[in-house]
């Protein structure tokens, strides 16, 4: 599903990247800048605003989340996350 932000739910972002990677990190024969397409194609509103006028390069889908991580990869999720592991 798309995402939007942490507005409602601060673990939105989280299980949309978790969900995100897991279907498509592994893939080796789909590029980094296809799955920056992809990306694109799931995030709106807020999210694609942050990251829409990055060029489409491979080394921009690790820029692009890294972006999206400051964003909204709230500090309360981080220590939860540790916390479950």
């Amino acid at each position: 599903s798309d995402f939007l932000d942490n507005a409602a739910d601060l673990f939105a972002y989280y299980r949309f990247k978790s969900s995100f990677l897991n279907t498509l990190i592994n893939v080796n024969e789909v590029s980094k800048c296809t799955k920056l397409v992809y990306l694109k194609l799931y995030l709106s509103v807020w999210a694609l605003t942050l990251i829409e006028n990055l060029s489409m390069t491979e080394d921009n889908f690790d820029v692009d989340f890294q972006i999206l991580d400051y964003e909204f990869f709230n500090k309360d999720v981080k220590f939860v996350n540790k916390a479950w592991h």
